[in-house]
């Protein structure tokens, strides 16, 4: 075989690439075209500095000097963020550095680390995380996906129906956060999509779990009751802990209303009107506390404010009639 001429050749990746010799085994050559001296039955790329290479007694991995670790194992996988996930010839799972040390922990599945933990399974039906010196960041739950932003989505491991929420986010301190959701993803530019229903409607929220509607971001139940707006003093709108004690308040409730499906069209119609009255009572009483904890004075804005505010009563008043008359409540 003449140099630089082989059976088979994979592309370069971060400054080597896999060649397959005459005889069936596999080695590396540098971007150079330099042949390393090791001959391997399967290679993968190089990552992190190393690669994964079998031996007839196993896989390990092999530098970029051609140096092999040496412990064996049945499996592994890449190198992410220094360590890289093997299963010992037990069937166990563990977690190998850069120098060949084993973790301690031992487990029944592991994943890659992703943003300083690594998601791994602890039995049959059981996930939790790991930091990098292999210490439990939180209790065992049985779906989870990988942090990320400081935050991973879990799938609680109490016995839920299928309509109840059971999805729940855990920061990297281990802090489980209240919001709980039928199905929940990863955050993503300080958003993750999830959903509040057992019909998969997805919303998104915010770190601080409140929901929004749309790209603009306005929380969820302004968006879906645009009349909230002249209700509220256009001050309050700039409130961060006035708009977070509201949303935490309705956004459970007003999507399982929105998103209710049943039996015909009068249920439905029976339902919105509730579902009006109900929610904008309450973000009433928040804003009437709000106003006198505050001891808000109606002066300019609040003047208008004040006046639609009796409209809104009388609106209301005409909605419970509404209701019991088309209705019988």
């Amino acid at each position: 075989m003449q140099e630089g001429r082989y059976v088979y050749a994979r592309d370069y990746h971060n400054g080597f690439a896999a060649v397959q010799l005459d005889d069936g085994r596999w080695s590396f050559i540098d971007k150079s075209g330099k042949l390393q001296k090791g001959r391997y039955e399967k290679v993968e790329a190089y990552r992190e500095g190393f690669a994964a290479v079998k031996l007839e007694d196993g896989w390990t991995f092999v530098d970029e000097k051609g140096k092999l670790q040496e412990g064996r194992y049945k499996k592994v996988n890449y190198y992410h963020e220094g360590f890289a996930a093997v299963k010992l010839n037990n069937d166990e799972w563990a977690f190998v550095d850069k120098n060949g040390n084993l973790q301690k922990g031992r487990y029944v599945y592991a994943r890659d680390y992703h943003n300083g933990f690594a998601a791994v399974r602890v039995s049959l039906i059981e996930w939790t995380f790991i930091d990098k010196n292999g210490k439990r960041q939180w209790n065992t739950c049985s779906k989870v996906r990988d942090y990320e932003e400081g935050f991973a989505a879990v799938e609680l491991m109490k016995n839920y129906t299928d309509e109840e929420r059971k999805w729940a986010y855990v920061d990297e301190n281990g802090n489980l956060l209240d919001g709980r959701y039928n199905c929940a993803f990863s955050f993503k530019k300080g958003f993750a999509k999830v959903s509040l229903s057992a019909y998969n409607n997805l919303v998104e929220i915010d770190k601080s779990e409140n929901i929004y509607m749309d790209k603009d971001k306005w929380p969820y139940w302004l968006e879906k009751e645009p009349e909230m707006y002249k209700f509220i003093p256009p001050s309050y709108l700039k409130d961060k802990e006035f708009l977070n004690k509201v949303s935490t308040l309705l956004k459970y409730k007003l999507i399982q209303e929105v998103n209710k499906v049943e039996f015909h069209a009068s249920y439905d119609r029976m339902s919105d009107l509730q579902g009006q009255f109900k929610y904008c009572k309450k973000i009433m009483d928040i804003i009437d506390k709000k106003n006198e904890e505050a001891g808000v004075v109606a002066d300019g804005d609040d003047k208008d404010v004040l006046k639609q505010r009796k409209e809104f009563e009388k609106s209301k008043k005409e909605m419970i009639e509404e209701i019991e008359e088309e209705f019988g409540e």
